[in-house]
């Protein structure tokens, strides 16, 4: 009886430690497949909430120096403004390639703070649902990268939040790609104006 109990003990060890050696093997496993990466700001611009980052593309950088000249002119021309927002902003959200996995979502940047969270789980369960982590062997090697944001029309609105009426520009875009691997080539942006700020409040890709 005694052998038996210690039998029956030391198998109960056994299923535990496999068990446990399961888990671990699952969590490092997924942690290596989610790692989080923190991405250094190589220039921001001054009295603005936007920042540059070593991992942005080439394009990106060209676009955000624009927004940059145009912010830091006496008086701002607001459709200027609206104008390179809407660039950068499509570019950050349609660039797929720089991105580490589906929940670095691209363009949250400069999205309204209200809609911020909404924007963000639609965006990692559609345009980047599919997106496989960086680290992963698994990741595609063929992921969108925009090379030219071309703005074909922009025009005074309004736009309705919470019952509130707010002075917003609508912009329709054309998008073009590296490669193209059948994303959206025109897209139309609705920004809003706060206290002369500009948020991306709407968003509509539409493929060719």
């Amino acid at each position: 009886m005694k052998m038996r109990n210690r039998f029956k003990i030391l198998l109960y060890i056994i299923v535990v430690l496999i068990i446990l050696a399961t888990l671990v093997l699952i969590s490092l496993n997924f942690a290596s497949n989610n790692t989080k990466v923190e991405h250094k700001t190589i220039e921001k611009i001054e009295n603005y909430n936007y920042v540059l980052k070593d991992r942005d593309t080439d394009y990106m950088k060209e676009l955000f120096n624009n927004l940059k000249t145009t912010l830091q002119t006496e008086e701002v021309n607001m459709e200027e403004y609206a104008s390179d927002l809407t660039k950068i902003f499509v570019a950050d959200l349609f660039t797929l390639k720089n991105k580490d996995n589906k929940y670095d979502v691209g363009g949250l940047l400069y999205i309204y703070p209200d809609v911020k969270e909404n924007y963000r789980l639609n965006v990692e369960d559609t345009l980047y649902k599919y997106l496989i982590d960086i680290n992963s062997k698994e990741r595609q090697k063929d992921l969108p990268n925009v090379t030219n944001v071309e703005v074909i029309s922009i025009e005074n609105t309004t736009y309705t939040y919470m019952k509130e009426k707010l002075n917003a520009y609508k912009l329709n875009v054309s998008i073009s790609y590296e490669k193209d691997l059948l994303y959206p080539n025109y897209a139309e942006i609705i920004l809003v104006n706060s206290d002369n700020y500009l948020y991306v409040v709407s968003f509509k890709g539409v493929e060719s």
